[in-house]
């Protein structure tokens, strides 16, 4: 039976500046399956405790399926700030869901959110944070092309995509920013 301390371990792991190993970890918390884990995540978003349900989302970050992305959906939907922006964090492995993208979408657009939190969901769609290998998924490109309608967000997505590999949809979203008004001035 899985606790959060267990997950706290294995947290340690997935970290750059721990010695911890993911094999390590997942050995001191009795090799816990992937089902177990996004099964055990997903029922502690429910925690009253904000520290518990970011630790959640940074253990679901590094899983997958419908299910993990089920509890990662619930941290974008948090009314905790810290939840979100952990959320926001955690979605690279998610983003060909278009529950997460059209979530992500909405919090970018939100004006009565701080505008960090805004900026952070905005980027994490753009790709601004280099993160992304191939192509951008369609759920990204979509939303991608209904903020660029926004003169607010351009920048931020052009910049975004002009450190991305120059794949079929980021090329297309650069020639449309190309042939705006914007890149005329």
């Amino acid at each position: 039976m899985l606790r959060i301390d267990d997950l706290r371990i294995l947290r340690r792991a997935y970290s750059a500046y721990d010695d911890l190993t993911l094999d390590d970890a997942l050995s001191r918390i009795g090799n816990p399956s992937d089902e177990a884990l996004v099964g055990f995540a997903v029922s502690q978003m429910a925690q009253p405790d904000r520290n518990a349900r970011a630790l959640m989302l940074r253990v679901l970050r590094h899983q997958q399926g419908e299910r993990a992305m089920q509890g990662l959906l619930a941290g974008l939907h948090d009314a905790k700030r810290r939840v979100c922006a952990v959320a926001i964090q955690a979605c690279p492995n998610y983003l060909q869901y278009s529950e997460i993208v059209n979530q992500l979408e909405t919090i970018a657009r939100d004006r009565q959110r701080k505008r960090k939190l805004r900026r952070r969901a905005l980027s994490m769609l753009s790709g601004d944070e280099g993160r992304l290998q191939g192509d951008l998924t369609p759920a990204v490109s979509d939303a991608l092309t209904r903020l660029m309608i926004d003169a607010e967000y351009r920048f931020s997505i052009v910049f975004g995509l002009a450190r991305l590999d120059l794949r079929p949809r980021v090329r297309v979203l650069l020639q449309a920013f190309a042939d705006s008004e914007d890149a005329r001035e």
